[in-house]
């Protein structure tokens, strides 16, 4: 599937997060996801962005990214200019829920920009990853 990642721009507000779980939710059907699987990662891209918007002024933008691989992984990532510019606590709630969604979640923040990666595959998300 190589050549095949899409790339989303949208306003830093929650009326459009409606727009990246449908991207997101159509990107696992085209690799096959069962429909649980589906919906786990569709909630793991709204919590990803609703993480980044608590920290994001509603002029800015958040760009997902969603990169399938031949393996029926998902690459995705989650990328906007915050105020703070830090990490999320991997202790927080809302990363304990992201985990558990989806096989792997980190985040990076440079220059003020917090990236959140997750990687997601056709079967069960792995505990404790």
């Amino acid at each position: 599937m190589s050549g095949s990642t899409v790339r989303l721009e949208l306003p830093a507000s929650s009326g459009y997060l409606v727009l990246a779980r449908a991207a997101a939710a159509a990107m696992c059907a085209r690799l096959d996801y069962p429909l649980d699987r589906l919906e786990d990662v569709k909630l793991a891209v709204d919590e990803g962005c609703t993480l980044l918007l608590s920290d994001t002024n509603p002029d800015e933008t958040i760009t997902l990214v969603l990169c399938p691989n031949d393996d029926g992984q998902l690459e995705i990532s989650l990328t906007a200019t915050t105020r703070h510019g830090k990490t999320p606590k991997e202790s927080s709630f809302a990363w304990t829920v992201l985990s558990a969604l989806v096989d792997r979640v980190s985040a990076s923040a440079h220059n003020g920009r917090l990236t959140i990666s997750l990687q997601a595959s056709r079967g069960n998300a792995l505990v404790g990853s």
